[in-house]
């Protein structure tokens, strides 16, 4: 008589969860949509989202709630995704010439662009360790929040703000002594 309580459990639990994704599925599609996101970029955004309420369903208290709470996290991920986008350039772009032949870029500007970032990358080489560190994880593509950056670093929340502006100041002096 348990092991059948359970599976019936089981089985509408699982039903409850198939219908909450056939039901805002729709939703979560709209607002990456919304967003402009691409069919690639709205497809990982749904899922991140999918995965997070999967990784706190047992913390839910109020279902009536979930739509808000998806929604929320949809548009978070949308955000993240083109953050992203800014920050990121496929290296096929690069390998076979695309970018300069799409985005417009002559091979002169591609080559600029690779030259600055090339001493932006030497500059923060010569920072001091604290900074340095910082500024790496600044410019991590995963965008780790300032919380993480204080757990990864030995460095208060609060202070991570005022390191970074000596360190971008530094860097600024460092690049113009290497021009």
């Amino acid at each position: 008589m348990l092991a059948e309580q359970t599976v019936t459990d089981t089985a509408s639990t699982a039903l409850n969860v198939a219908e909450i994704v056939d039901h805002y599925a729709g939703m979560l599609y709209g607002i990456g949509r919304r967003y402009r996101l691409t069919a690639e970029e709205c497809d990982d955004a749904a899922q991140s989202t999918w995965l997070a309420l999967c990784q706190n369903a047992d913390r839910i208290r109020a279902p009536h709630r979930i739509p808000g709470w998806l929604a929320t996290t949809m548009r978070r991920s949308a955000s993240t995704a083109i953050r992203r986008r800014h920050r990121e350039l496929p290296a096929s772009d690069w390998i076979d010439g695309s970018s300069m032949i799409d985005g417009g870029l002559d091979v002169a500007d591609s080559i600029a662009a690779q030259h600055a970032t090339f001493r932006l990358y030497q500059a923060i080489e010569q920072l001091p360790d604290r900074e340095r560190r910082l500024i790496r994880l600044l410019l991590d593509p995963a965008e780790p929040g300032y919380a993480r950056i204080s757990r990864t670093l030995p460095i208060p929340v609060g202070s991570i703000g005022p390191v970074r502006g000596r360190a971008v100041r530094r860097l600024r002096t460092l690049l113009h002594d290497l021009e």
